[in-house]
């Protein structure tokens, strides 16, 4: 009796978590839907800027 109302208890708040979880998810996917190609290119830009920083650093580090 007791391990059943334990059970459900845990499973109501498994799909409570669950559902933000996806309501989170589901704004993040909207929040990218409205990237349009600028912005694109502008982070394409700085994560390669980002990548040549880290890779002048590891010749700095093997030097």
């Amino acid at each position: 009796m007791a391990a059943d109302m334990f059970s459900k208890a845990l499973e109501a708040q498994m799909l409570q978590t669950a559902k933000i979880v996806e309501e989170q998810l589901d704004a993040e996917i909207q929040k990218l839907d409205r990237v349009d190609d600028d912005e694109l290119e502008i982070l394409k830009q700085r994560r390669l800027e980002a990548l040549k920083k880290a890779q002048q650093q590891k010749q700095v580090i093997i030097l």
